[in-house]
């Protein structure tokens, strides 16, 4: 018979032969299986079958959801699964202190844990008497545990557990490989991907790599690299004098100097050159150069890109040139074409344009608006029409705008803006000019050709009237007289009745007639003009109203400070200035002394008369329109005929001015006469 001693000695040396077949299964399943699932899997079956536990599972704590997933197991049950894979997360439990301490965890007893007890209640009832849980690395830390559950009490010896922790950690190296492996593959993958990518985007673009390394000598050219300079990929034995080869001669010394100056400075250098390829052709390239420098910043090699350009430039040659012809086309056009900015700067301005300003081209091109000089122009209307041509994206006609040129000349155009885009996305405004000025010209003079007819039209009335009822009045009754003279018997009548009678007539026939002659005179601006003193003027005026009632009593004022004398027609300004003065003293209120101010100042366009008095005034919201008509009399108690203030307007409107009134009765009367020259 064997003794218990001999049967206790039996089974550990065939639990160390299981053991050691354990580890050389794992082992071989480690080397064989790249897939960590997998390898999981592989491991519950060996730890069962060979190490002869009765349930395995590998779990992973889900710290958001406070459980652990059995993620891998074998021979355990469904209920199995549900009670040891799908509990809450017991921090206290054994498979949390694993993951807490990196450090195995056994229990021979489940009676006396003070984890979980429906958990170890479960255990006992399912027959599980022992039980051990190892840590499972990823890079160091504890990512799983792999729980071991045996039948029989105190299954885990001290020899045991350390197998099975050089097992755990030849999993966890096993692990790290596969998961390195993993990410070596995903690195590949991308690096092929980003290689093929690179290519294709090389080819898309003509744009080529290179890479020189300064010991080695050792140069590498991208396959779209060789393909511009128009060779077929070959060994990385290309030199830089091998490179210099292929420049074109005109362009060789400029690309060295510029290599030669970045060298000193270890500079990125951009360099456009043509270069001739071995069939002939010659190509526009573009190169990007970056010096790689070591830890010292030291110089260890050069890379960059290489980019075939030639079409871009044939392009952009073939766009400056057509931009050219178009240039040439809009010089040529007779209206005036500008491109201007929202600042006001020139982008471009055509030679008719140019010419309005008296530059040239050049020097248009290189100008604000706002810096011009452009007299008579609303500049705040011209930028807000800018403005509302760019915020409305709508064409924008301006019609009848005067222009001043640079030689002073009055011009009229139709104007037109609209906006434009220009190719950096900013937005412009161009503007065609359609000069009118011919056009308007003439309607100025047909304006004043028809203001003319109008006036002769209504001279013609007034003289109408006048001798329609002013002229035939007196001639009637002359004639009147005449015939009864003739008839009558001269014993029977009063001659000198008669004869006085006559000579009345005949005074107001003259009257009248001394008025149409001082009207038709006062139409006429071509007569020869004088230097005209304003105070001889009023002197001349007062010796000739010295016998005028009311004349002692009157005060006048003068004031020719600013403006002592004007050229102009004598025999106006002294009609002006008699009627004007006689009127303040005709016209003065009862009981106050008259007092005249007569003031003479400069103005921007030529000068003013202004003649304030203290009279009687005049009620403008009455006679407002009729101040000026001929034969117009607001006091008829006083003597007049109702020509005077005609006559005033008729000769200021001949001397290129106007005159306008302000009156109130009983507050006196102010004429003002602007007179342009």
């Amino acid at each position: 018979m064997v003794s218990s001693a001999e049967e206790t000695c039996i089974e550990c040396s065939n639990a160390n032969k299981n053991l050691l077949l354990l580890t050389s299964q794992i082992n071989k399943a480690i080397i064989r299986i790249k897939d960590e699932s997998e390898l999981f899997a592989e491991i519950c079956r060996l730890t069962v079958e060979i190490g002869r536990n009765a349930v395995s599972w590998v779990g992973q704590p889900d710290k958001v959801n406070k459980n652990f997933n059995a993620i891998a197991q074998y021979n355990a049950t469904d209920e199995d699964k549900f009670q040891l894979g799908s509990r809450k997360y017991d921090p206290n439990g054994p498979t949390a202190t694993v993951i807490k301490t990196g450090k195995f965890y056994i229990s021979n007893n489940f009676k006396q844990e003070v984890w979980d007890e429906p958990l170890r209640n479960y255990l006992w009832q399912r027959g599980f008497r022992s039980y051990l849980a190892l840590p499972i690395r990823k890079y160091g830390i504890v990512e799983y545990t792999l729980n071991l559950y045996s039948a029989n009490a105190n299954f885990f010896s001290d020899e045991q557990i350390q197998f099975l922790e050089g097992i755990s950690d030849d999993i966890s190296y096993a692990i790290d490989n596969i998961e390195n492996e993993i990410q070596k593959t995903v690195a590949d993958n991308q690096l092929r991907e980003m290689s093929s990518l690179l290519q294709r985007t090389e080819s898309v673009t003509k744009t080529g790599s290179w890479k020189v390394n300064f010991e080695s000598g050792i140069s590498y050219w991208s396959d779209e690299a060789f393909k511009i300079y128009g060779m077929q990929p070959h060994g990385n034995k290309m030199s830089y004098i091998d490179w210099v080869t292929l420049i074109h001669p005109d362009d060789k010394k400029t690309v060295i100097n510029i290599d030669n100056e970045a060298s000193k400075t270890l500079s990125d250098t951009v360099k456009n050159y043509r270069i001739i390829t071995q069939a002939g052709l010659v190509k526009f390239v573009q190169t990007h150069a970056y010096y790689e420098l070591d830890e010292n910043g030291k110089p260890i090699g050069m890379y960059g890109l290489v980019r075939d350009i030639t079409a871009k430039n044939e392009m952009e040659e073939a766009f400056r040139q057509s931009e050219k012809n178009l240039r040439v086309m809009v010089d040529v056009i007779p209206q005036p074409i500008f491109l201007k900015d929202l600042s006001g700067n020139f982008i471009y301005a055509n030679k008719s344009y140019c010419d309005l300003y008296g530059k040239s081209v050049a020097e248009m091109n290189q100008s604000n608006w706002l810096n011009m000089e452009v007299p008579n122009v609303d500049r705040d209307r011209i930028i807000k029409d800018d403005n509302d041509t760019i915020n409305s994206g709508r064409t924008k006609k301006i019609n009848d705008f005067p222009f001043k040129d640079h030689s002073g000349a009055d011009r009229y155009f139709d104007v037109i803006k609209t906006p434009f885009q220009m190719p950096d996305k900013t937005m412009a405004i161009l503007g065609v000019l359609n000069e009118i000025t011919e056009r308007k010209q003439q309607d100025i003079i047909k304006s004043e050709l028809l203001n003319d007819l109008t006036i002769q039209n209504k001279n013609m009335q007034q003289c109408s009237y006048i001798i329609s009822h002013n002229l035939r009045a007196p001639l009637a009754n002359i004639l009147g007289i005449c015939n009864i003279l003739t008839e009558a018997k001269t014993s029977t009548i009063n001659t000198g009745q008669f004869i006085n009678g006559l000579a009345l007539s005949a005074e107001k026939l003259d009257n009248v007639i001394r008025d149409l002659s001082t009207i038709m005179q006062a139409k006429e601006s071509n007569i020869q003009k004088d230097n005209i003193v304003f105070q001889q003027v009023v002197d001349d005026v007062k010796l000739s109203l010295m016998q005028v009632e009311g004349y002692s009593d009157t005060e006048i004022k003068c004031n020719f400070e600013e403006l002592e004398s004007i050229s102009s027609i004598k025999s106006f300004v002294h009609s002006i200035f008699y009627n004007l003065i006689s009127n303040s003293i005709k016209y003065c209120r009862p009981g106050v002394a008259p007092v005249l101010e007569i003031t003479s100042r400069k103005t921007k366009n030529g000068y003013e008369l202004i003649f304030t008095d203290n009279g009687q005034g005049i009620d403008l919201k009455k006679n407002q329109d009729k101040i000026f008509e001929l034969y117009s009399r607001f006091d008829t108690s006083k003597d007049g005929t109702g020509v005077g203030l005609y006559i005033v307007k008729t000769q200021v409107e001949a001397l290129n001015g106007q005159i306008t009134v302000n009156s109130e009765l009983d507050h006196g009367t102010t004429f003002i006469i602007n007179i342009k020259q």
